[in-house]
């Protein structure tokens, strides 16, 4: 038996694991929250251009600002927008379902080998790559 640590089972031959007889088998629901959870923290992060920021204020930006907060970077809501998924497993549901709690509309797509939610392209043409900024005026 071969067992894939992960989610799919790609990094296997298994046409030659069939010829010798070898199951091969994954983990279902591998990391089913951890996964999507950590998603949304890099989605978190890019939306709100947290790195950036971080990284000003280590510099000085913020002592430097007029007021309690500057905008330098831009702040972008989830809600609104539309989260792009590719498949709609154990993992592509959650982050589904996720984006939906924060205000999203999920747009699923097809994935190797598998048909009927939409091609990869219609996906990256509609997910939105900007819903609504930060009403407060930018610098």
């Amino acid at each position: 038996m071969v067992a894939v640590a992960a989610t799919g089972t790609d990094v296997v031959d298994v046409a030659a694991c069939a010829q010798r007889e070898v199951t091969v088998s994954n983990i279902r629901n591998y990391a089913v929250n951890t996964i999507p959870e950590h998603t949304f923290a890099l989605i978190l992060a890019l939306r709100r251009s947290l790195l950036a920021y971080r990284n000003s204020v280590q510099a000085g930006r913020w002592q430097e600002a007029n007021q309690f907060c500057y905008f330098d970077f831009p702040i972008n809501d989830l809600a609104g927008s539309t989260l792009g998924v590719i498949g709609d497993g154990a993992l592509g549901r959650t982050v589904a379902d996720i984006g939906r709690a924060f205000g999203m509309k999920d747009l699923f797509s097809d994935y190797k080998g598998t048909k009927g939610m939409g091609p990869l392209i219609r996906l990256s043409r509609r997910s939105s790559r900007s819903a609504t900024s930060s009403p407060c005026t930018r610098r």
